[in-house]
């Protein structure tokens, strides 16, 4: 579902998408964001982020790195106890 009715997003709409999920819109940052914004519209601005974000890994490999590395912890430490 497309959030905006409109391509290049105004005050109004994003007013609209913060309010709701119970955020209110601080006009200077939505002013300033909607001046930003300018003749871009929602499906430039989302094709070109996912392609900058696209070298980030997943949240899901960071958490088995940092699982396997607390395995690891623990091995080492019984292994220090029993030793």
């Amino acid at each position: 579902m497309r959030m905006f009715l409109n391509a290049v997003p105004s005050y109004p709409d994003i007013e609209k998408v913060l309010s709701s999920v119970g955020i209110e819109a601080d006009s200077t940052r939505v002013t300033k964001l909607v001046n930003e914004l300018n003749g871009k519209s929602v499906d430039y601005l989302i094709a070109t982020r996912r392609e900058k974000l696209s070298w980030m890994p997943s949240g899901g490999a960071a958490l088995a790195a940092a699982a396997k590395e607390k395995n690891r912890e623990k091995r080492r430490k019984r292994v220090r106890i029993r030793g």
